[in-house]
């Protein structure tokens, strides 16, 4: 695919609650933050494309969408799938699973202390999985009572043993691939000021590696900037034999040997400082990282590509108006999806402006961003929170909101 030829995007549009929407073309108002974030990226050569407002439906390939809602009034934070069968979903405070498409429910046995909240957790396989929690036992942030847990099982929930623990720690992702992961966090080791080192935990199915040490060794050098601290990093992406490490400065390094070396990708902070980095990709082609900010003003997204990988002089920015996104990754086939929300800017008497959150969609593109394909849109109000694949034509979703997503393609002939 050329990726020169993505010059449009989708800016997610009227919600309703069918799955499935047809093709209308509209188009997108902008926002003040946009115009600043394009005019600020110009100085910084950065090439704009102001996306246009498009839904295009793919003639060849069929979606079909199943809305289960999950039970008890519960919210799930995230959802996992064992062979398309074996539904497991993690709440704040436990696992549920369905064996029979996310109908009915059993509950894992698993016992946390009132101040532990799941974060995360993964299952290698029927037997074998992880739980990984946050405990913290007053409400100042930061605190240096807080800790993170992480519990295995072997069992499938039956019984549950605990791991690792790091006390004095902030969690903030975790990722795996059948019994590898990852997680990384911040390591809390002074009040004042308020000061940090990273946490990085590796393992291989069996104990879990402390890379903290290595990591920080590795950031504090990484550069030549003076009185260099350690990276923090947000974000995990595992691709191939690698990971990829996102800092809170929009710095990237990876690895290939279990942390055993680190390389340093470069320093990304060529953007708006109001935009989050909410998401990234990497391939061999290059780096895609999705920025958002939102507020009274209105939100407005980047999906900015920098290719080659490394050659910031290539960097290219797409421009999505009244949507704010948070999750960006590559479908089997190479296409591209992006979820998130859209929201409206709107008038609110002598207040000024508001901003009305709208609802979540998913969308794929098949021809880097030369047309999409909505597959999701939940009810207003909703947020999509959690999206797996499972094969080449399967999907799971569920929002913030206690609805899943059974999502499944049916592909035409000629597809």
């Amino acid at each position: 695919m050329y990726i020169h030829r993505l010059v449009s995007i989708i800016a997610f549009l009227s919600l309703t609650l069918a799955p499935i929407c047809s093709c209308s073309d509209a188009t997108g108002k902008k926002v003040d933050n946009a115009k600043s974030l394009m005019t600020e990226q110009r100085e910084n050569r950065v090439q704009i494309v102001e996306a246009r407002i498009i839904n295009t439906k793919r003639k060849n390939s069929e979606w079909t969408v199943v809305k289960h809602i999950f039970p008890n009034g519960e919210r799930p934070i995230a959802i996992s799938v064992l062979n398309n069968i074996i539904v497991l979903v993690a709440t704040h405070d436990g696992v549920y699973t369905s064996r029979d498409s996310a109908n009915t429910w059993n509950k894992m046995s698993i016992s946390l202390s009132e101040y532990e909240e799941i974060k995360a957790f993964h299952f290698a396989d029927e037997y074998k999985g992880w739980v990984i929690t946050q405990t913290s036992e007053f409400s100042e942030k930061y605190s240096q009572n807080d800790g993170m847990r992480i519990y295995m099982t072997q069992t499938f929930g039956r019984s549950w043993e605990l791991v690792q623990r790091s006390d004095s720690v902030s969690f903030t992702d975790a990722a795996f691939s059948g019994e590898n992961g990852w997680v990384v966090g911040r390591n809390f080791i002074g009040i004042k000021p308020q000061r940090f080192e990273p946490l990085v935990l590796a393992t291989s199915g069996s104990g879990w590696l402390d890379l903290s040490e290595e990591f920080a060794s590795f950031s504090k050098n990484a550069t030549e900037k003076a009185d260099r601290i350690p990276m923090l990093p947000t974000k995990i992406l595992l691709h191939g034999n690698c990971i990829s490490l996102l800092s809170d400065n929009k710095e990237l390094v990876d690895t290939c040997d279990f942390g055993k070396t680190w390389k340093y990708l470069g320093d990304f902070t060529i953007s708006n400082s109001r935009l989050a980095v909410k998401d990234f990709y990497v391939d061999e082609k290059g780096f895609w990282f999705l920025e958002s900010v939102g507020g009274a003003g209105g939100s407005s997204t980047n999906l900015k590509m920098v290719l080659p990988a490394g050659n910031l002089g290539n960097a290219r920015n797409i421009v999505l108006s009244d949507f704010y996104g948070d999750r960006l990754f590559r479908f089997s086939d190479g296409g591209i999806m992006i979820s998130g929300r859209r929201s409206v800017v709107e008038k609110a008497g002598n207040s000024g402006l508001i901003e009305e959150v709208e609802g979540g969609e998913l969308l794929l593109s098949n021809d880097n961003g030369e047309s999409w394909e909505k597959i999701v849109e939940t009810p207003r109000g909703h947020k999509l929170k959690s999206i797996i694949q499972v094969g080449d034509d399967f999907l799971w979703a569920l929002d913030d909101l206690s609805i899943i997503y059974e999502i499944t393609r049916t592909k035409r002939r000629g597809d």
